[in-house]
């Protein structure tokens, strides 16, 4: 579509972590867009912000930048779904969960499987060799149920 315009297009990558060796094919393509003077825009977006950084600073050093996409904030909650402070402290910024605010058990499932879960399996475990992955989900247990709270190192181990 685009070697016929001198348009500019973009072009959208979702989840591109998840395909080997992509950042060095974006790389590829990329360069030789430039060369022969396209005017593509690519965005990369996906769900391990660790995975797609890693290959952006390993692979395509200075073609890239980085826009955060980051949670809303109590002034954005609040317009958009009349949050209050404890409403916004409670439930944070995620707009994708917001409908589930008024069944709390509902949310709090949806917190985990689609939130917490997934960063845990693949940002951490697939980054690092974890040799206790069921102690590091307890550890994260213990400090978000006691956030900005000091804990006794013995305490935690019981």
């Amino acid at each position: 579509m685009q070697r016929d315009s001198d348009r500019p297009a973009i072009l959208v990558l979702d989840e591109a972590q998840k395909v080997r060796g992509w950042p060095n094919a974006v790389k590829g393509l990329r360069d030789a867009d430039q060369r022969e003077g396209r005017p593509l825009k690519v965005v990369l977006s996906g769900s391990s912000s660790l995975l797609l950084r890693k290959g952006l600073e390993d692979s395509l050093k200075g073609r890239f930048e980085v826009l955060r996409s980051t949670h809303w904030g109590l002034a954005e909650c609040r317009e958009a779904f009349g949050f209050t402070l404890d409403d916004f402290l409670f439930f944070g910024g995620f707009p994708g969960a917001v409908r589930l605010v008024v069944d709390e058990r509902r949310w709090r499932a949806y917190m985990r499987d689609s939130i917490i879960e997934p960063t845990i399996s693949n940002d951490v475990l697939e980054q690092e060799d974890v040799r206790e992955p069921a102690l590091l989900r307890a550890l994260f247990d213990l400090g978000a149920r006691f956030s900005g709270q000091e804990l006794s190192y013995n305490k935690m181990l019981g």
